[in-house]
């Protein structure tokens, strides 16, 4: 027996297991690339008797899954001799499972995105209430759940930042950087809230980064140079203001930052 027959009758003999751990998809398609090394492969008359029954079993196990059916109730028909048109059933079928995996992935996002926003709600209602540390544990519980959600932990310390409470902001933004050291976006968001909390070197190197990423983005420019401003480094605040006027000319806050920058420097 060939190689690619040996492969055609493990793909088939694996369908039922398939089937008990509730893998639909996979057992459609085993079936479906098995068929096809069938239909391309010569068949000696003992081997084409052995495939057609292993066919039959096949489209009975899946005719009777109750699960496959709750997707695609129409029974799959086949005749031996007749492998074509189970093919395009077979291709038929495997549209209509991977739209519904499409439309059960979206519903899992949006339940998830819903939790997430319920979750966030409550958090800021306990910082609302100056309950810090239990807003802080309640949290650090969620993200356990949305450990990968940097936007989150960001939003998360943007909260505490309001709320006057530095250190917790602190740890957020600087974990977020730390998870996420590659997101031109999240980069220069945790930067402002670094340099809001006078954490100007954390803040400095965010920005940095940021324009390793991203070197024609006179925002990360602007945002480094209001650093400057900030730690009175007016040389390197008139440099970092130039070159966003250079990207962008029209950006008056980066021309007054030059100016003042000068007059600084000069005075």
């Amino acid at each position: 027996m060939s190689t690619e027959l040996i492969k055609a009758r493990s793909a088939l003999a694996g369908i039922n297991t398939l089937l008990k751990q509730q893998k639909v998809l996979p057992a459609v398609l085993a079936l479906h690339d098995a068929l096809g090394l069938i239909i391309r492969t010569p068949l000696m008359k003992s081997e084409r008797a052995d495939f057609e029954r292993s066919l039959e079993n096949a489209v009975f196990r899946l005719n009777g899954d109750a699960n496959l059916r709750k997707i695609y109730p129409i029974l799959l028909q086949y005749t031996p001799g007749e492998e074509a048109a189970l093919q395009g059933m077979l291709r038929e079928l495997l549209n209509e499972l991977q739209e519904s995996a499409v439309q059960d992935a979206k519903k899992m996002l949006a339940e998830q995105e819903r939790r997430k926003q319920e979750g966030f709600a409550k958090g800021r209602q306990l910082i609302l209430e100056g309950q810090y540390d239990p807003a802080g544990q309640f949290f650090d519980k969620m993200l356990k759940y949305f450990h990968d959600d940097q936007e989150l932990r960001v939003d998360i310390g943007e909260l505490f930042l309001e709320a006057g409470q530095f250190d917790q902001a602190f740890t957020y933004l600087l974990e977020s950087m730390r998870n996420n050291p590659e997101s031109v976006h999240l980069l220069n968001r945790i930067g402002m809230g670094l340099r809001k909390l006078g954490k100007f070197e954390e803040a400095e190197q965010c920005f940095l980064q940021a324009l390793k990423l991203s070197t024609d983005d006179e925002r990360l420019y602007f945002n480094l140079g209001r650093v400057y401003v900030d730690r009175a480094q007016w040389d390197k605040a008139e440099q970092a203001a130039s070159k966003a006027m250079a990207l962008n000319p029209d950006l008056e806050q980066a021309k007054k930052m030059r100016d003042f920058a000068q007059r600084k420097r000069k005075g």
